[in-house]
This record gives structure tokens, C-alpha cells and sequence, in this order.
């Protein structure tokens, strides 16, 4: 997310869909389930863990929504960059 945040233009947006959900599912899967796999680097994460990333990252959340009952979007947008003197 951080390189994303570098190659936008001051004022891009970042838009990321995904399937999810958060509380013991979540914990279940990325704790339990997805270690006995061994397979692949992924992880569940809520829309709201996702806009707290993005905050972390230097976005500005300017939009949080549920799509479906596990689908969700974020949009993030890259603060405007500062004049220099």
C-alpha cells in the first residue's frame, strides 16, 4: 500500500474491493485455517482494518462501504502535496 501511495499524483485515489469479514471468523482463518493450508500469502481482513491500513499508509479515507454481505470497498485518496517555498 505504501508504494501505491508513492507513484499516485498528489490528490489519486486508491480504490480496493475485497471479500471479507472481521471478528472470529477472521481470527479463526488467519490463525487457525490458512496456516494448515500453507499455501499462498493471504489474509481476511474487515473494511474497517483495511481503512485503518490505509490511514497508517498516508491516505485519507474518503470512503468506506459494504457492497454485500462479505464484500466491501474502500477508497483512499493521497493528500495534496505541499507547496514548496
Amino acid at each position: 500500500m505504501h508504494e501505491a501511495l508513492r507513484v499516485l499524483r498528489p490528490g489519486g485515489l486508491c480504490v480496493l474491493s475485497d471479500t471479507g469479514w472481521g471478528g472470529p471468523c477472521a481470527w479463526f482463518d488467519n490463525h487457525v485455517l490458512f496456516p494448515l493450508l500453507r499455501r499462498g500469502d493471504f489474509r481476511v481482513q474487515s473494511r474497517r482494518s483495511l481503512g485503518r491500513q490505509m490511514v497508517r499508509n498516508g491516505f485519507d479515507v474518503i470512503a468506506s462501504r459494504s457492497l454485500g454481505r462479505m464484500i466491501y470497498t474502500v477508497v483512499g485518496r493521497k493528500p495534496p502535496s505541499v507547496p514548496r517555498p
